[in-house]
């Protein structure tokens, strides 16, 4: 699951299993940061993995469904935010 975790078409998550903040569009999410977040989804990082990309999916339908312009952008902003909040 973690090879096909891709946001904006670009993948997040190399060959190796590895986040690669390089192809996250916009993000300022360091790799340690985003196994932090992983982690807190679910110990398994494959489950993680789908927790993270299910939760992006709906938040931007939310941006979406509320006429916000850039709904992809905002959700890359919020996980920045969580991103930052992550010891």
């Amino acid at each position: 699951m973690l090879n096909d975790l891709e946001t904006h078409g670009k993948r997040l998550i190399d060959s190796n299993g590895t986040y690669d903040s390089e192809m996250a569009r916009d993000s300022a999410i360091p790799a340690e940061s985003f196994d932090e977040i992983l982690g807190w989804l679910n110990p398994d990082r494959d489950v993680a993995g789908s927790i993270y990309v299910q939760l992006r999916n709906d938040l931007a339908k939310i941006f979406t469904w509320n006429r916000c312009p850039d709904p992809e952008g905002l959700t890359d902003e919020v996980f920045d935010r969580v991103a930052k909040k992550v010891p």
